[in-house]
């Protein structure tokens, strides 16, 4: 039985190769990732990763993301703060990135703990997580 995989601000976790292993046993219809506006996390490793032997090539595994917007209207906090999901349109394409979703914003620097307590990475959905203490 395929496993279903639910994974929040993940980066590119493999080559080709790995993507082609992982699709094998996860269940891609019911798997997705949710990526944040501005989180820089999920644009790492870079997609093309020149290396001694040569380029690789680097993907998200899940073919679905789902992109988690906000309007960042309150100051060091997110308990105010209005998000919605987009579900982004990836099934077409092979790398399994949106360029109209998380792709399309700059990303915001991890570690700027004024503009939401946390950098983009700590808060999804409305709430702090990682190493976001108070």
């Amino acid at each position: 039985m395929p496993a279903n995989l639910f994974t929040f601000g993940s980066p590119r976790v493999g080559n080709e190769g790995f993507g082609a292993w992982a699709g094998t046993i996860l269940d891609l219809e019911r798997s997705s990732r949710v990526t944040r506006e501005g989180d820089i996390v999920p644009r790492l490793v870079p997609q093309l990763l020149p290396l001694k032997q040569g380029v690789e090539h680097f993907n998200h595994v899940h073919t679905r993301e789902l992109w988690n917007r906000h309007n960042g209207s309150v100051s060091n906090s997110v308990a105010g703060e209005v998000n919605w999901l987009v579900d982004c349109d990836v099934e077409s394409l092979a790398s399994g990135e949106d360029p109209a979703c998380a792709d399309s914003t700059p990303p915001k620097d991890l570690y700027d703990r004024s503009a939401e307590g946390c950098g983009q990475h700590c808060n999804y959905l409305g709430m702090k997580g990682g190493g976001c203490g108070e």
